[in-house]
């Protein structure tokens, strides 16, 4: 379901039926949490949405089921409360992400938004009582499936259903299309695939509608519309990678795009591989670019356009990626998530055709 990189370079993948998988690349060691309902100091559920770590010893986890802290020394989760009504301040069952701003732990739910202090170890929900008959700056739906953390004091959030709405912590309102004055272009995205915030310019990049790529100022609430298609063939973007210069990765279902919003130039990498209905991109080190299908994974020099393809199902038969089951570690390493492995790859053993090492469980 997701793989996530800790200050120590160890991965830790979120599985959909099977728990926690830590594995820590330098002692080539893997770790795996399961819920066992004998032992109450275990996973609170299988099902595994997000980490978030908290100090050196703490890893908190998000599962279908609530908030799990985990004691990384000991092996030991607490599990905290969680709600299954719209009634008290314990947050949903089902999380989608987790986010640290100071002291508190932001979470987006299936049902509502919901804050967790360490400090007071107090928990805060803030749902749509009735989704039909919004209250004025009341929550505009409960279904959230992430959450940035943008200008000072306020959230971005992303429903299920393709919307977006901001979020003031402080005040506890928020504004969508509902309640605004019709100036501040983001709550005219709908249908929002997929979407990247690029933190040093204050963009927020999104696919709305039928592929349509537009590019948000979180400054000035005004967005731009830019056109990358050279066809009449329907694009959907399914991932955005963002390079330091502002520029988009964009991973659609007819290819791989480079688009520059400074000359307007969007080139089309065509990719060795089986397909070019692409899943997930991921770029940090120049223009290295790394690109996954259902089953293969592509590295792509940038400069010289010229890509290298290699199909995991060589390694793990039956092998099936996921939409964000692909993470560059901080050393260049490449690690993806299949549905019952996981594979790492080295730039060096890659080009020697060696690929990977992988792991099964």
């Amino acid at each position: 379901m997701n793989v996530f990189e800790d200050r120590d370079g160890d991965i830790w993948y979120g599985t959909s039926q099977r728990g926690v998988v830590w594995f820590q690349p330098r002692q080539d060691f893997i770790k795996i949490y399961q819920r066992d309902y004998s032992n109450p100091a275990s996973l609170a559920d299988d099902g595994v949405h997000g980490f978030l770590p908290v100090g050196k010893d703490e890893m908190f986890v998000g599962t279908s089921k609530g908030l799990s802290k985990l004691t990384k020394s000991n092996g030991r989760f607490f599990n905290y409360t969680y709600s299954v009504t719209a009634s008290g301040n314990y947050p949903a069952g089902a999380m989608r992400s987790l986010t640290m701003h100071g002291d508190t732990i932001i979470m987006a739910t299936d049902f509502g938004l919901s804050f967790y202090n360490k400090k007071t170890a107090a928990f805060k929900r803030v749902i749509a009582k009735d989704e039909m008959k919004l209250q004025p700056f009341e929550l505009f739906t409960n279904g959230i499936a992430k959450t940035y953390y943008t200008v000072p004091g306020e959230l971005l959030l992303m429903e299920f259903n393709g919307g977006a709405a901001r979020y003031d912590i402080k005040t506890g309102h928020c504004f969508y299309s509902s309640n605004s004055d019709g100036t501040d272009s983001l709550f005219s995205f709908h249908d929002i695939n997929s979407s990247a915030y690029d933190t040093l310019h204050k963009k927020l990049w999104v696919e709305s509608g039928s592929g349509q790529l537009h590019e948000y100022d979180l400054l000035t609430k005004k967005s731009t519309r830019h056109f990358y298609e050279k066809d009449s063939v329907m694009k959907t973007i399914t991932a955005m990678a963002i390079n330091s210069r502002g520029a988009v990765w964009l991973a659609t279902n007819n290819g791989l795009v480079f688009y520059d919003p400074k000359t307007k130039k969007s080139p089309l990498y065509p990719l060795p591989a089986t397909t070019q209905n692409l899943f997930n991109v991921a770029a940090r080190d120049g223009e290295t670019i790394w690109v996954t299908t259902t089953n293969e994974v592509v590295k792509l020099d940038a400069n010289t356009g010229k890509a290298v393809s290699f199909n995991l199902n060589a390694l793990l038969p039956h092998v099936i990626l996921s939409k964000r089951s692909l993470l560059l570690m901080m050393k260049t390493a490449h690690g993806s998530a299949a549905t019952k492995a996981f594979a790492y790859l080295t730039k060096r053993r890659f080009n020697r055709g060696k690929a990977c090492r992988h792991h099964t469980w």
